[in-house]
């Protein structure tokens, strides 16, 4: 082998082993990136992964001091850690206690200064946003070698993730918490207005002569819309009414508080004059307006007042969509009245027709019952609702039981037809009997 050849030998065997060096150094980088990574993902904890950050870097640059400046969870808040040797030590600052050092968070890019003593300064982003920054001090430039300094900036870019997704955890946990105790006081809130409602709600029986009246309900959520109320107007005229509020929750239910006040109120002003349905509504359709509310919220109503003397009941409807059911007890027989009227709404300021009232007359042991569409439109198998025709044939199927029984076969009926799903809307329940 002359020497030509031995010369091209050598010098292919030297760019093979410098290939050799470069592999074995990105094999080593690659490790290191693993064990970094590996790490970060089985920790959870923001001051843990950030000493392991610090302690990755010092690892690989060799370097004597490093610094590192981030966001805490609290506004406005830095925390400021050093590690020389072995050792962590962590300030808190607020803005304006920064100093150079943090300000490299600010920074676009890597930062690499050439005076009497070296540093690099890495800012931590995440999607634009400066979380924080990772300064190099005392290392010997000699050592580190672009190719550790490219590997720094991989560390900075994978930091701000692990940072930033840290601290939307723990905002996370903390929003959570928040929520939950709000939800819990909502909660309690929301108990405490049901029972309110519930007491304003009369329930059992109320007698008034010859007459009694069984009220009873259930609510699909803590507060309904659906109501009812029976007092007595003179000594031989008792008011009564159901109602269902549209919508569901907060704003029905305080509705029905004005509802209740507006009937009562609204009954005083006809002191020694005669009483009729219609007249109540209409004075109820004037206050209503009175309120700047969404066109959305109305009220469906049947309005009743009960003479007993002459053993007849006016009734009017107000927009409610389920008809007054008339149990004749001697005729053994169950019909509906259907009546047509406006609902209480701010769609218009006047009436466009008044409202009507409809005589009934009450013979021995006859009932009227009042509902509301939770019970009519109730859905069972196939989506079919239960409907007004099944429910009177429930009525006269039961017509000899007293009305409190009747409600709950009713119930029954209800829970059988919708294979005991949890009901989705209020139902209320109103029944006049005459006793003799």
């Amino acid at each position: 082998m002359d020497s030509r050849e031995r010369g091209y030998l050598l010098k292919e065997n030297k760019k093979l082993q410098e290939t050799l060096e470069k592999i074995s150094l990105q094999n080593t980088e690659l490790l290191m990136l693993i064990d970094f990574l590996s790490t970060l993902l089985v920790a959870t904890d923001i001051e843990k992964i950030t000493q392991i950050i610090i302690r990755h870097i010092r690892k690989i640059t060799g370097c004597k001091v490093v610094k590192f400046v981030r966001k805490e969870l609290k506004p406005n808040t830095y925390g400021y850690y050093t590690m020389r040797d072995n050792d962590i030590g962590k300030v808190f600052l607020d803005r304006s206690q920064l100093g150079k050092d943090c300000f490299f968070m600010y920074c676009k890019k890597l930062y690499i200064s050439n005076e009497d003593e070296p540093f690099i300064a890495v800012p931590i982003k995440y999607e634009g946003e400066n979380i924080g920054a990772i300064i190099i001090e005392e290392f010997e430039s000699k050592k580190l070698e672009n190719q550790n300094v490219k590997l720094i900036e991989i560390y900075s870019l994978i930091s701000g993730i692990i940072i930033k997704n840290c601290i939307l955890t723990v905002q996370f946990q903390m929003e959570k918490k928040v929520i939950l105790e709000q939800n819990r006081k909502m909660n309690e809130d929301l108990q405490y207005a049901q029972r309110i409602q519930e007491y304003l709600l009369p329930s059992g029986e109320n007698h008034f002569r010859d007459y009694y009246f069984c009220c009873n309900h259930i609510q699909a959520q803590y507060l309904g819309g659906d109501f009812y109320d029976v007092f007595e107007f003179s000594d031989n005229k008792i008011i009564f009414y159901i109602a269902d509020v549209s919508g569901n929750g907060v704003s029905s239910a305080l509705f029905t508080l004005f509802l209740k006040q507006a009937v009562r109120g609204i009954a005083t002003s006809f002191n020694g004059l005669p009483i009729y349905p219609s007249k109540i509504l209409e004075k109820l359709h004037i206050r209503f307006n009175d309120f700047m509310i969404e066109e959305e919220l109305y009220i469906g109503i049947l309005m009743g007042v009960l003479d007993t003397e002459k053993n007849r009941v006016t009734i009017c409807n107000g927009g409610h969509n389920v008809e007054p059911i008339h149990v004749k007890v001697s005729e053994k027989k169950v019909i509906s009245y259907q009546l047509e009227g406006l609902p209480i709404n701010n769609w218009f300021k006047d009436p466009k027709f008044p409202y009507e009232d409809k005589s009934i007359s009450l013979n021995k042991k006859d009932r009227l019952v009042l509902l509301t569409d939770g019970a009519t439109e109730v859905r069972g198998k196939e989506n079919k609702t239960l409907g007004l025709k099944e429910i009177k044939e429930i009525l006269y199927e039961n017509m000899n039981l007293e009305c409190d029984v009747q409600f709950e076969k009713l119930l029954k009926h209800i829970n059988t037809f919708t294979n005991e799903s949890a009901i989705t809307d209020d139902i209320a329940f109103l029944c006049l009997k005459r006793k003799v």
